[in-house]
């Protein structure tokens, strides 16, 4: 089966990027042409693979879920979701998912840590299908891009300081950083209710193929 995080090379390209990204800031065109020696040489060394070893396999993944969600109990990723879909705080096609006919299968929900553990047991029977496995895969990708921002700032404002950059460019990587953040997070959250409810989508395809099938049962008696 393939791995579910084999995106190393993506992280690699948002390096970088904000390498990239970096230099464009804080020198004139000129200047980044003046240095392309240098830049072609901090592409190419192996410490450009070292923030993506650190993500993908010393981070926490307790942390980097405390970025996306951090009111949220470690690792409930669908946590309380069917109460905010029936709430409308999530919109969904009701055709394609019917909350009631899974509620009704599996029982009442006491809090959203159950609603989760109902959840998180319907993604085992589907996690290898292929749209539900692209999906959480867009999901981690999105998150270890999230994660991967905030180090990457830290060392940016450590190089600023260190090479003398004047106060405004510091201005500039501090808002190209937050808005990076910000806008991955968010891509982040889309994507973990996408691949959520795409979960939910096939159990209920299931269900309802398993009362019309029932019925049949019932009537050929």
């Amino acid at each position: 089966m393939e791995d579910l995080k084999n995106y190393e090379n993506k992280l690699i390209y948002f390096i970088i990027f904000n390498i990239s990204l970096f230099f464009i800031i804080n020198f004139d065109f000129k200047k980044v042409i003046s240095y392309q020696d240098i830049i072609s040489l901090i592409l190419t060394v192996p410490i450009l693979y070292l923030p993506t070893y650190f993500i993908n396999n010393i981070t926490d993944t307790e942390k980097k879920f405390k970025i996306l969600y951090p009111c949220i109990p470690n690792h409930r990723f669908a946590y309380n979701i069917f109460t905010k879909m029936e709430t409308g705080e999530i919109k969904y096609n009701k055709r394609l998912i019917d909350i009631d006919l899974i509620k009704k299968f599996y029982g009442p929900f006491k809090d959203g840590i159950e609603e989760d553990a109902l959840w998180y047991q319907l993604y085992n029977k589907y996690k290898y299908d292929q749209k539900i496995f692209e999906q959480n895969r867009q999901f981690l990708l999105c998150r270890d891009f999230t994660a991967m921002i905030i180090p990457f700032t830290l060392l940016y404002l450590l190089v600023a300081f260190w090479i003398r950059v004047p106060l405004n460019n510091i201005h500039y990587i501090i808002i190209a950083t937050l808005l990076e953040f910000f806008a991955f997070r968010k891509l982040a959250e889309m994507h973990n209710e996408k691949f959520a409810k795409s979960v939910l989508q096939e159990e209920t395809s299931i269900l309802k193929k398993y009362k019309h099938q029932t019925r049949l049962s019932d009537f050929n008696k």
